[in-house]
């Protein structure tokens, strides 16, 4: 059941939550480029070592010996795969270097039931993942990050996963600038063949609920955002289609994601279309659909959980701290 977008939780029964409908994931700027980035970005093959590198704004992806992959992609299994090892990684108190899971575990997680085409996809999705590097360059030095491996080994060994994690990489995970979000399982249960965008749109408004929690929002996000997220929308000014490849796809794959997350069509501060608008959108008109936004609530225990979880922001606390600098600069 999908509550209203009130965040006043004053008490948090965890008897009536079922955990298992939901992850926590380490997340942070460069946890949050990955899965944006794609081969239609424009991908550089060095013709010598067969290395490739991929940019997007300041997030950097590189991938060792590209040429000699068998599968030349970056597909969403990839992004989900990352998404879930860090899950497991975040899971308990002592972190290891080493991620365990079995094949079992991470076959109910996505909600696969073919355990040859799971090894087929892991097998291809975790050698991607031995091969990236990644840089990331913020305003903030701590925050930035150069050619950082993600993963140092790997093996399916007695149907139980293993991926042990870059040395940098497992360093800046266990930092202090590393903050958790909570994402809805059924994002990471989609089927890519019938919903390719689910994954992309549920882990952004993941994302986007992370960044905005604990601030005064009505929830509600651009369109133009969303398509941004996922790799066969994104380009979406190319499509000769735009009606079935754009709109309907949209709706489609938001469709499946109404069981944890609720949604409709709005202006950008949450106000109701009008009676044209509305009328235009039921014959998914994408002049209208494209300058539209989505006003979205998850349901009632996702909140419970975040709030119970994260530590709410003290605003007049950073306030006071940031005046408090400004007097010493000013002396």
């Amino acid at each position: 059941m999908i509550d209203d977008v009130s965040y006043q939780i004053k008490h948090v029964d965890f008897q009536d939550i079922d955990a298992t409908r939901f992850k926590w994931l380490p997340q942070n700027q460069l946890t949050n480029s990955l899965p944006k980035t794609c081969i239609s970005d424009g991908i550089s093959v060095d013709k010598i070592t067969g290395d490739a590198e991929l940019k997007r704004n300041n997030f950097t992806l590189y991938i060792h010996q590209y040429s000699e992959l068998t599968v030349k992609e970056l597909r969403a299994s990839f992004y989900r795969m990352v998404d879930i090892i860090l899950m497991k990684f975040s899971e308990g108190f002592n972190p290891q270097k080493t991620i365990k899971i079995s094949l079992r575990e991470y076959m109910a997680i996505c909600n696969l039931d073919s355990i040859n085409k799971a090894r087929i996809q892991l097998n291809a999705d975790l050698e991607i993942f031995y091969r990236v590097s990644v840089s990331y360059q913020s305003l903030i030095k701590s925050d930035s990050h150069s050619e950082m491996r993600l993963c140092q080994d790997f093996e399916i060994k007695n149907s139980v996963i293993h991926a042990t994690l870059g040395d940098k990489f497992y360093n800046m995970l266990l930092s202090k600038n590393m903050k958790r979000m909570l994402i809805p399982v059924l994002v990471l249960q989609c089927n890519f063949k019938k919903n390719p965008n689910s994954y992309f749109i549920g882990r952004k408004l993941s994302e986007y609920e992370r960044v905005n929690f604990n601030k005064k929002h009505n929830c509600v996000i651009s369109i133009k955002s969303l398509l941004k997220a996922c790799p066969n929308l994104k380009n979406w000014e190319k499509s000769k289609h735009k009606k079935r490849d754009v709109v309907q796809a949209f709706y489609r794959d938001m469709v499946f994601l109404e069981e944890q997350i609720g949604w409709h069509y709005c202006k950008a501060k949450g106000e109701a279309l009008s009676d044209d608008e509305t009328k235009r959108m039921g014959n998914d008109d994408f002049s209208t659909f494209i300058d539209l936004y989505i006003q979205y609530t998850f349901e009632k225990e996702y909140r419970d959980l975040m709030n119970a979880h994260i530590k709410p922001l003290n605003i007049k606390a950073i306030k006071l701290n940031s005046q408090k600098k400004f007097k010493r600069k000013k002396k």
